[in-house]
């Protein structure tokens, strides 16, 4: 159910005030834009087609809008493209011809479409999975700037996947990912420099990265000790809820899993604003990395029902965070109405497109059957999706139930490693549960 964030901001100009002109348009006005050859504008109409918005509602138009501007050159309507034919918008589902397009799109600097279509050769769906390309394409768009693929590529080379593990190059793309700001590079960084991975321990140099997490990625990054395994003494205003009463030893019983939904904070709203007018451009030029910015300002500022429509236009704009804190908001009716289902489906977005946060948020709708039977194995691998992308409450949850055998097999020594590695990210209730197993 994706639909591109122009169509949304222009729904919610009078709630997020965006500049551009092109945003208040009718559909005459991008019609004659585009035939005059500006190719974004054949894009907007375009989505004006797919959602019916302004007028009828035709995907048969829309797809021609995004290949005539795609086939002029504007990436944007390759991605339009590429989205529908992979999701079987209006068209029969064609992942192959999808991650052509992506691909596209991608070359042409569009950096979104670089991490879809890794996204595609990660999981083997509708191509042929291939590790070793999707290394490829994480370096190129990590290259242009973009730190999500900075800090997936360092966990590909953490692990060797798609070719030899190699520490000290993770660690040097981790730093490439946090110098623009992507929190869970600066943590992945931080946690190296602390343990000694691929570099020689550093405390100073771990707590300038672990410091810059928390800054651009708020109070959920702040809980990172800076001494390995010592997580139960943190003591911080973002520390995570204890687990529940009944749970006697941290890990013996499903009561000792994190069951509650979390989102994305900005710790500290006024380190955003000077970047304020920044955000506004990028939101309005589609680019859902603005709109989340955006977002986190408006609910801090406790106006949701604005960060609830950025959050929207973020989602749509297929930035995976967006959708985690989205999907937070209509799960509990803040700035709109409550749905279960929409919110599962913004999680499930949200973890399709590599966000651990999102992970473990449908993790938890699994395990408690919310909008559906109880699953444990369902919720296992969105939980271990969750933890080897950094999440350590979703780390938590699947060492418990490996634990316990819900959903697999029971493996202790599985159940040791995931909970020491949250204790290590500096979720305290695993620290105590992995010395009694």
């Amino acid at each position: 159910m994706a639909h591109p964030v122009v169509a949304l901001i222009a729904a919610i100009a009078a709630l997020v005030a965006l500049p551009g002109a092109a945003h208040a348009s009718s559909r005459t006005k991008l019609r004659a834009g585009c035939q005059a050859g500006k190719l974004y504008d054949c894009v907007e109409l375009g989505t004006y087609w797919e959602n019916g918005d302004r007028g009828p509602q035709s995907y048969g138009k829309a797809l021609a809008l995004y290949r005539q501007a795609c086939d002029g050159g504007e990436v944007l309507g390759c991605h339009e493209l590429a989205r529908l034919h992979e999701t079987g918008t209006g068209v029969p589902i064609d992942v192959a011809r999808g991650a052509k397009l992506y691909d596209r799109a991608c070359d042409g600097g569009y950096l979104d479409s670089c991490l879809h279509l890794a996204r595609l050769y990660r999981e083997g769906r509708g191509i042929t999975k291939d590790l070793k390309r999707v290394r490829f394409i994480l370096s190129k768009a990590c290259k242009l700037g973009n730190g999500r693929s900075c800090c997936d590529l360092g966990l590909m080379l953490h692990k060797g996947e798609g070719g030899r593990a190699d520490l000290a190059q993770a660690l040097t793309v981790y730093d490439q990912g946090c110098d623009v700001q992507d929190a869970r590079a600066c943590l992945q960084a931080g946690i190296a420099f602390r343990d000694g991975v691929g570099v020689a321990k550093d405390l100073e140099a771990a707590k300038r990265r672990l410091d810059a997490a928390c800054q651009y990625g708020g109070k959920r990054f702040c809980d990172v000790p800076l001494d390995q395994g010592e997580g139960g003494s943190v003591d911080t205003p973002g520390a995570r809820r204890p687990v529940s009463e009944r749970c006697l030893d941290g890990a013996d019983s499903v009561a000792c899993m994190m069951g509650t939904l979390v989102r994305y904070h900005e710790r500290v709203p006024s380190r955003l604003e000077p970047s304020r007018a920044y955000f506004d451009k990028s939101c309005a030029e589609g680019k859902g990395f603005g709109c989340f910015k955006l977002g986190l300002l408006a609910q801090e500022a406790g106006d949701l029902k604005k960060a609830r429509a950025l959050y929207q236009a973020g989602c749509e704009a297929s930035h995976p965070e967006a959708c985690t804190n989205l999907g937070f908001m209509i799960a509990k009716g803040h700035g709109g109405e409550a749905d279960a289902k929409a919110a599962f489906e913004r999680f499930s977005k949200a973890c399709l497109e590599g966000d651990p946060m999102g992970c473990l948020n449908h993790g938890v709708f699994m395990m408690l059957g919310t909008v559906s039977p109880k699953d444990p194995q369902a919720a296992l691998l969105s939980y271990d999706k969750g933890c080897a992308g950094g999440e350590p409450m979703a780390c938590h949850n699947a060492g418990i139930l490996y634990r316990l055998g819900l959903g697999t097999t029971a493996n202790p020594g599985k159940a040791r490693e995931l909970l020491t590695k949250a204790c290590s990210y500096g979720y305290t209730p695993s620290c105590e549960a992995a010395k009694k197993l």
